[in-house]
């Protein structure tokens, strides 16, 4: 009878454990989220110190012959040899 009472307690211990390490497992705390980054600095090519650099209207590309720095607007067309062609159909 005693075998039998103190068997039935070591498997109540046992899963009372396992429960609790189960439960203990389970909570483990979430990372907090990474914030958003801030943008880099844009620096003004007119300061002291800067390169010089020309500056070229939206839509022009420097000539092929000039050396230099050049400022291209956002609307500057492409290179010939940057633009890809859709070969696969």
């Amino acid at each position: 009878m005693i075998a039998l009472s103190l068997l039935i307690m070591i498997r109540l211990f046992s899963a009372a454990f396992l429960l609790g390490s189960m439960i203990g497992v389970a909570q483990v705390p979430a990372t907090p989220p990474r914030p958003a980054r801030t943008p880099p600095p844009t620096r003004d090519p007119n300061t002291p110190g800067y390169v010089a650099a020309k500056d070229l209207p939206d839509g022009v590309n420097p000539p092929a012959n000039a050396d230099g720095n050049f400022i291209l607007g956002p609307t500057h067309s492409p290179a010939n040899g940057a633009v890809t062609a859709n070969l696969v159909s």
